[in-house]
């Protein structure tokens, strides 16, 4: 023991600590009271269990280098740790301890490795273990190793940039020099300076406490896996959170980011850039980002982007509040469910009105919010293929920016485990069908800026007792439905019904409308208000097209229904009894779509109170007429 004293062991090869082997010192400003170890050519240092190498005081700091590898007993400094090793591993000399009674140590042990005020790692192998990992108690950390890295924090880190520097005693007793480790900022599997690595694993779990990341620069970010290394960060006590300022990337390894609470994604002036996830996938085993906030909510900074590349990517985002979303671009699926909250859009507002980013860019989309998704001014941008959405206790308000289809979407990805392989380990959304809104009063706003939309059943299971309900939009009580398809002569396809129960439903299209099959409008007039239950249906540039059976209905004396075309509309069954119906065919006909080549058919095309038609040429044909029961009636046909 040296008090106020710098202690050093240097050894040509190996530093070997036995039995309770102990090296203490004490620092009371800096300069003083360092301690500094290193093993010369082919050699290691390695200490027992029971071993500690302690350096008290804020400013006390512990070096180790070893040209081979390091084994860790207890390392304790009120300063700075800096271990070095080479050619070799980072490793704990603790045993694992024996959770299955079987004799044989199958989980992490308690004790401390290492307990400093910051902590720099460096290894040519790996830092830890995929079992055996090293325990820290630190609150600054940065971390490089060609293989894995493996640690558990007992409470609160920040990865960011640590340096060490102690004093170098000389044959005469006086410091001679100052060795030293300069800045490492990141927890990263590669080697900067020839770009190599092994496709090493980083795993970082806190065992009660938050973990912060804030990188160095933008260009290395926080956390960087080597190849198809995975990456694990994870918070398992509980009111934990993780929060991101800077980068995680994998080559094209798996990301997941498990928070007993939250995880934000946030902006960091300094680097001048907003944290996100890049990774890529080359298959069903690869490229997938899984986000978890426990209890609490997901939250990105409007300029945080979360990417996978490749077909097969999949991202899921699960959060127990809600779900703020920055940018997300995967290849493959995307599934966000806020348990108990809503999803909604990071960008503000461009001069009141929706901004131009697109939130979510994928092939597959599956939203889920306990409460709503969206805002009513404030919607949430897509780019997708196929979208299904569920809002338990609210409205639903998207905005695509091309074509979609509303349909089947499930989401898998890989998880993460302690070990860093995701081998048998997965974290699934099932399929989800349909957009709609159980709760709430929930209208549904479903608008693309600039392509067709096809509005398809799906296979996964409806409300009970009618799992096969042969519907695409539902809205729950008095919520309204709009559908539009913007663009030039945009098209909308409703192969299953559209319905609300007392809301307005409007499916406006700039070319055709067709509803095929068995596909309906359904809603009801609520209580004699004007205000409710209105059918609108307008194809501006082109056609509305129903088949024989499709039907669009709404109830009661206040029940209205206006259909307008640019060119000819084909009617199947449209029933407003004690109501109002307006069909306006504006250069083309309106016309029956039963069969009636012979003869008139026996079914009921329009039955309403009160009937206007206007067309630009006929209305019904020679022998297959427009069936109507109907209490007053007006008709105007420019052309037939």
């Amino acid at each position: 023991m040296a008090h106020q004293q710098h202690a050093e062991l240097v050894a040509a090869r190996n530093v070997v600590f036995t039995g309770t082997a102990t090296v203490q010192t004490s620092s009371t400003g800096t300069g003083l009271g360092s301690i500094d170890i290193e093993a010369g050519i082919g050699g290691s240092i390695t200490q027992q269990a029971g071993n500690r190498i302690v350096s008290t005081g804020t400013t006390g700091v512990v070096r180790l280098v070893a040209r081979q590898s390091v084994t860790v007993g207890d390392i304790e400094a009120g300063g700075t740790v800096s271990i070095g090793a080479e050619s070799g591993s980072i490793l704990d000399a603790d045993a694992l301890v024996d959770t299955n009674a079987d004799t044989v140590g199958d989980a992490n042990d308690a004790d401390q490795d290492i307990t400093a005020s910051a902590l720099r790692l460096f290894a040519a192998g790996s830092v830890g273990t995929t079992v055996n990992h090293l325990e820290t108690t630190v609150a600054k950390l940065t971390a490089r190793a060609l293989g894995g890295i493996y640690l558990l924090e007992a409470d609160d880190v920040s990865v960011e940039g640590v340096s060490a520097s102690v004093n170098r005693v000389a044959s005469t007793g006086l410091v001679a020099g100052t060795p030293s480790d300069s800045v490492s900022s990141n927890l990263r599997t590669k080697v900067i300076s020839d770009g190599s690595g092994s496709g090493g694993d980083i795993v970082l779990r806190t065992t009660a406490g938050h973990i912060t990341l804030v990188g160095g620069n933008a260009a290395d970010g926080a956390v960087r896996a080597h190849s198809t290394g995975n990456v694990l960060l994870q918070t398992l006590g509980a009111n934990t959170d993780i929060i991101v300022r800077g980068d995680i990337s994998s080559g094209s390894g798996n990301v997941s980011l498990l928070a007993a609470r939250s995880v934000s994604f946030e902006y960091q002036a300094s680097l001048l850039a907003a944290a996100g996830i890049q990774t890529t996938s080359t298959g069903a085993a690869s490229g997938s980002i899984d986000i978890v906030a426990g209890t609490g909510s997901i939250a990105q900074d409007h300029r945080s982007t979360l990417q996978s590349t490749g077909a097969s990517a999949q991202a899921r985002l699960l959060a127990g509040q809600g779900i703020t979303v920055g940018d997300i671009v995967v290849g493959g699926q995307v599934g966000l469910t806020a348990t108990a909250g809503s999803i909604v859009d990071a960008d503000a507002l461009v001069a009141d009105a929706n901004d131009a980013d697109q939130d979510i860019t994928a092939a597959g989309l599956r939203l889920s919010a306990g409460t709503a998704i969206g805002g009513s001014v404030n919607h949430l941008e897509t780019t997708v293929d196929t979208l299904s959405a569920r809002a338990a206790n609210g409205s639903i308000f998207l905005l695509e920016a091309t074509g979609l289809t509303v349909g089947d979407v499930a989401v898998t990805v890989n998880r993460v485990l302690s070990t860093g392989s995701v081998t048998g380990s997965t974290a699934a959304d099932a399929t989800q069908s349909d957009i709609r809104t159980t709760g709430g009063n929930g209208s549904i706003v479903l608008r693309t800026v600039d392509g067709n939309v096809v509005l398809d059943d799906g296979t996964a299971p409806g409300p009970t007792p009618t799992p096969a309900d042969d519907t695409a939009i539902s809205a729950h009580g008095s919520g309204n439905v709009l559908v539009q398809a913007q663009g030039t002569a945009r098209d909308i396809t409703a192969n299953a019904d559209i319905l609300s129960t007392s809301g307005n439903v409007s499916v406006i299209a700039s070319g055709s409308v067709s509803f095929t099959g068995t596909a309906d409008i359904r809603t009801t007039s609520a209580g004699g208000s004007a205000g409710s239950g209105s059918i609108d249906v307008e194809a501006t540039a082109g056609s509305i097209t129903q088949s024989a059976t499709s039907l669009f209905q709404s109830t009661n004396a206040t029940a209205t229904a206006r259909l307008w075309a640019g060119g000819s509309v084909t009617v199947g069954d449209i029933v407003l009894a004690a109501g109002s119906v307006s069909i306006t065919a504006d250069t083309g006909s309106i016309l029956d779509a039963d069969d009636g080549a012979a003869t008139n058919d026996t079914d009921q095309d329009v039955s309403a109170a009160s009937l206007r038609l206007r067309a630009g040429s006929g209305i019904g044909e020679t022998v297959d007429h427009l069936e109507t029961p109907v209490g007053t009636l007006t008709a105007r046909a420019a052309g037939g």
